[in-house]
């Protein structure tokens, strides 16, 4: 009845009512209830004798099912998200609002929108819901990870200072740069200017094998259990396959394949004080005898101490009262969260396209007690 809202999230039935994509496929078991069943005498062209017929079972209703969507959120989220496309004429987009108390996702957008009463009439990649089953290189966003493990592991506090080698770092004979050159920076200020340098320089002092750790401690290479249909775990190799520089490019999110999703979870843990929620869509099903029932959220694992999420959660608004993250000030709140920028693979040929890019924000408010988190990834934007 909404039209396009939450298309892809909400999917749509066949002409039998039998779900095909989104929601409607994931819970059609919860949503289309039991056929019932008649015994009759039948003529000989097989028309049912229907005074001789006997009702052998009632049939029953299939459930309501409540989303934890907010329709005012969704709305708000993609009307944002479609003027943010056409503004930088990119090729798509993806926006998702979560509460990271809970995991409850209160809006998820994907862009070009669709509406599912006329499903027909759009391609297939249009439908699916990318929020879950696309992955991307994330680029800075992933910094969290490196600098989470390493304060939780007491490898270095906010203030340490690190040598940024001037803009220029040589990894397994090639060059890695900073788009602003910096020699000696706090490990605050390394993920304020977004320094892949000194972000290297954090991975390395975690080394493979704790830096393998924190990966999966947070959620990546994995299904996150959100109960969304066509979701991906991602691509995370062990560090037994590791290249000379996986653990650089890793550290700084490159090699590495992750959802939106999985990014708006990991980040999530430390706005919930270092732990890690499954994202859930489902609020509650009520069923036909008047039965409720609650979809509980669910706790995952303690990914860092409740002290390391803070710390991180300190350097992260920095980021945005200082840094690359200066465009997500809101008057008398505090945010925090961190920008990324990643190129995309080249179509056809090894290596990175120069003209194609991925361009996202993650961040969550008030930091102190965060209520909402928000994830925004623009793909391939030309301006």
């Amino acid at each position: 009845p909404m039209k396009s809202l939450a298309g892809q999230v909400l999917g749509y039935t066949d002409i039998d009512n039998v779900g095909i994509e989104g929601m409607e496929l994931a819970k059609d078991d919860l949503l289309k209830g039991e056929p019932g069943v008649m015994a009759s005498q039948v003529d000989a062209k097989g028309k049912c004798l229907a005074a001789l017929g006997t009702v052998e079972k009632l049939p029953e209703n299939g459930a309501d099912m409540a989303l934890t969507i907010d329709a005012d959120y969704q709305s708000i989220l993609e009307e944002e998200l479609a003027l943010a496309v056409a503004k930088f004429k990119a090729e798509s987009g993806i926006a998702i609002v979560t509460d990271p108390r809970t995991g409850e996702v209160l809006a998820m957008a994907n862009v070009p929108l669709y509406d599912p009463n006329a499903f027909s009439k759009v391609e297939p990649e249009v439908r699916r819901n990318r929020a879950v089953t696309d992955l991307f290189e994330p680029g800075s966003t992933f910094k969290l990870v490196a600098l989470a493990g390493a304060l939780e592991e007491g490898l270095f506090r906010p203030e340490d200072r690190i040598f940024c080698e001037n803009g220029s770092l040589n990894v397994a004979g090639d060059e890695i740069r900073d788009t602003h050159p910096n020699g000696w920076l706090t490990v605050g200020e390394v993920i304020e200017q977004s320094s892949n340098i000194g972000t290297i320089k954090i991975g390395r002092a975690l080394g493979p094998g704790r830096l393998f750790r924190y990966l999966r401690l947070f959620g990546f290479g994995s299904n996150t259990c959100s109960g969304f249909p066509g979701e991906v775990a991602g691509e995370l190799k062990h560090p037994s396959k590791w290249s000379k520089r996986s653990l650089e490019t890793i550290s700084i999110g490159q090699e590495i394949g992750v959802t939106a999703l999985q990014m708006v979870a990991a980040y999530g843990a430390i706005a919930n004080g270092g732990q890690l929620m499954s994202p859930r869509i489902v609020k509650r099903a009520i069923h036909d005898d008047g039965a409720v029932s609650d979809m509980e959220a669910m706790a995952i694992r303690q990914v860092v101490s409740p002290a390391a999420a803070r710390r991180v959660t300190e350097v992260l608004e920095g980021v945005v009262r200082n840094g690359t993250g200066s465009n997500a000030q809101i008057p008398g709140y505090r945010v925090a969260g961190k920008t990324g920028t990643a190129q995309r693979a080249a179509k056809g040929k090894p290596g990175y396209d120069p003209n194609r890019y991925v361009s996202s924000f993650v961040g969550f408010l008030p930091a102190d007690q965060p209520e909402l988190l928000c994830l925004v990834v623009v793909d391939s934007p030309q301006e």
